[in-house]
């Protein structure tokens, strides 16, 4: 049988919390003690990141070029944008209950840039537009001064 001091499950006290706090570090991305003093923040429920995860988003402008309805989708509108240096590009947004096509040409809105590709309902989406949402209301983020498309947001 192993002594106490070897046993990881007989760990209890400071050094049970020390280790925790190294394997959250890890996670997170912080060293351990950094947040020894601080409190955690109130969240919707969901993890909080390291400030080195969320600048993995690549979050831009985008100028609206072309908005239609989707084809196969009453929820959905596909939209073509210009993200500047990064090219074209299409999105699809679930944002038709609340939006006309017709008044989101020439907005520039935020998008997150480097999501993976993927199929909505057939129609290929290549981002992620940002959005607010509560109370049955979806308001996109767009910017209070016309900036160029592909501008880094952060």
């Amino acid at each position: 049988m192993m002594p106490d001091e070897e046993n990881p499950k007989a760990r209890s006290g400071a050094g049970a919390e020390a280790e925790a706090e190294a394997q959250a570090s890890s996670v997170s991305g912080t060293q351990p003690g950094a947040n020894a003093s601080r409190k955690p923040q109130e969240t919707s429920g969901k993890p909080e990141v390291s400030f080195d995860v969320f600048t993995a988003l690549d979050i831009r402008t985008a100028k609206v070029l072309s908005a239609e309805k989707h084809p196969n989708a009453d929820k959905l509108l596909v939209l073509r944008i210009d993200v500047g240096e990064l090219g074209q590009r299409q999105i699809v947004a679930g944002i038709a209950p609340h939006y006309d096509p017709g008044e989101l040409v020439g907005k520039t809105i935020a998008i997150v840039a480097n999501l993976k590709p993927v199929r909505l309902r057939g129609v290929e989406s290549q981002g992620m537009l940002m959005a607010a949402s509560g109370e049955d209301r979806v308001v996109l983020l767009t910017m209070m001064t016309e900036v160029p498309p592909g501008w880094p947001v952060g």
